[in-house]
């Protein structure tokens, strides 16, 4: 492997942290929600889904700070 610049390397990563970032966040929120909709109905509750369900809940809390 090359040597790659330390300071090249700080501008790739503020370059693409954000969008990258960005759509990780968005596409987490909408499969967490997709996430709680389905643990949530009536066939599927149980203890252990309950615990996803607020796993996941958590979750879109975080990323949504």
């Amino acid at each position: 492997m090359f040597p790659i610049n330390s300071t090249l390397r700080i501008v790739w990563y503020r370059h693409l942290h954000g969008p990258i970032a960005l759509i990780i966040c968005a596409v987490g929120c909408v499969l967490n929600t997709i996430n709680v909709a389905v643990l949530s109905r009536p066939p599927m509750r149980s203890p252990t889904n309950a615990i996803l369900t607020a796993l996941a809940v958590a979750d879109l809390l975080v990323m949504a700070e």
